[in-house]
């Protein structure tokens, strides 16, 4: 149903970049990086783990069952080369010194070491296991060795992923002390990974809602020529960044909405400071600003100020929230055109689309979408003027993170939605 909520006087109001006051923030890893920590931009809430707690992590949602795993504090995991999954009781370790450890690519969530050795050319292949389009499960065509940082070493069978549970082995690489473990993606709606510790053999609920951060701080491994533990910020899945560079003066540099965005998780990053020997200590990269994207009108604008090293772990920071919609009105030429919704987040489902489309464009068709791409809403809408205010009423959904599309005759444009 269509209804005329805002005057084109109204509209044009909000065409201009709006600043909420810029604060300077730290975040602690702590003395010698041991903690992750997930942050809200907005509220500047942190959660904050031991970073070495856990060594495996199991994908929630998504398509790729991508199992990370934790080598950022001196683990290994290798993908046993001298056998399959018919070889779990006489795996072999001889010759491991000569095997190459995998790790997680820096770039995305959606995979892990566990997938590294998938085949791009095969979908059903995910590294570890291979599809099935009949059943919907994932059986296990591999065995890993994980080596710890202290050097003890286990072997890993990650079984199978069927009915929503991550089924897998892990025994002492002689075979003994085998632990089996179910990892059920139902106890972690809302989050991105579930966590398991090998030493302790247990579950780890460690992460903050998918929907309440922005931002990870932490050890990670990073391909500098050798995989590299580099102390960095990630960002989170569905969001974007990006790094603009030189910025003559970044205290007063503003124009978010005009750069090309980046998925890549670690477009942040670590490479903003570099150790100087001579005084010992960080020097900050000056003249460049990150900006995150939350939707089509939310950005924040980090400036990097300082990074306090191995002694406190110290991420100093400004940030300034910048809204804008200046998209609606600069896009007006391209072919797929733009559109906004507000409220974002949303806590009555009660949202609202403005669109600026191109003239010849009557109808589109609206697609709701959940983080892990499935459908979960559909509705033709009718567009007669540009900038028509639609109502679009969502109370069958759940609290997370939605994307809509508008699908039209001419191309196809999306957003991130919020539903709290």
């Amino acid at each position: 149903m269509k209804k005329r909520l805002l005057s084109f006087a109204m509209i044009t109001a909000f065409a201009f970049t709006m600043h909420a006051q810029t604060i300077t923030d730290t975040v602690s890893i702590g003395t010698g990086y041991t903690d992750q920590v997930w942050y809200n931009l907005d509220s500047g809430t942190e959660t904050s783990v031991n970073g070495s707690s856990w060594d495996l992590g199991f994908q929630i949602n998504g398509f790729s069952a991508a199992i990370l795993a934790n080598t950022a504090y001196g683990a290994e995991v290798y993908k046993y080369p001298n056998g399959d999954t018919g070889n779990w009781t006489n795996l072999d370790t001889a010759g491991i010194n000569s095997w190459t450890p995998w790790h997680n690519p820096s770039t995305t969530w959606g995979q892990g070491a566990f997938n590294m050795g998938k085949d791009a050319s095969n979908f059903s292949d995910l590294g570890w296991g291979n599809y099935n389009f009949i059943t919907h499960h994932v059986i296990a065509d591999s065995l890993f060795v994980w080596k710890t940082a202290t050097g003890v070493i286990y072997k890993v069978w990650i079984q199978s992923l069927i009915s929503g549970s991550y089924n897998f082995l892990v025994a002492d690489y002689n075979g003994t002390n085998v632990n089996t473990v179910a990892l059920a993606k139902s106890n972690f709606s809302g989050k991105n990974f579930g966590y398991y510790s090998i030493a302790q053999d247990s579950v780890l609920d460690l992460e903050p809602a998918s929907n309440s951060w922005e931002l990870t701080f932490s050890k990670y491994i990073e391909d500098l020529g050798i995989p590299y533990s580099v102390s960095g910020i990630r960002i989170n899945a569905g969001i974007e960044a990006v790094q603009v560079y030189p910025i003559n003066n970044t205290t007063t540099y503003d124009s978010a909405a005009i750069h090309t965005y980046s998925s890549e998780i670690n477009t942040i990053g670590h490479d903003w400071k570099r150790y100087n020997f001579g005084t010992s200590s960080y020097d900050i990269e000056d003249s460049t600003v990150y900006f995150v994207k939350i939707d089509s009108v939310t950005y924040w604008k980090l400036v990097m100020k300082g990074f306090g090293g191995y002694s406190n772990g110290n991420f100093i920071f400004e940030k300034t929230k910048i809204n804008t919609i200046t998209g609606l009105f600069e896009d007006k030429t391209k072919q797929n055109g733009s559109f906004m919704v507000y409220p974002n987040p949303s806590l009555d489902r009660n949202i609202s689309l403005v669109a600026d489309l191109p003239e010849s464009i009557k109808a589109v068709q609206l697609n709701v979408l959940n983080i892990s791409g499935q459908l979960v809403k559909s509705e033709q809408l009718q567009i007669n003027n540009s900038f028509d205010v639609l109502s679009i009423q969502l109370d069958n959904l759940k609290s997370g993170m939605y994307f809509l599309q508008l699908n039209h005759e001419s191309g196809s444009i999306s957003r991130r939605l919020i539903l709290k």
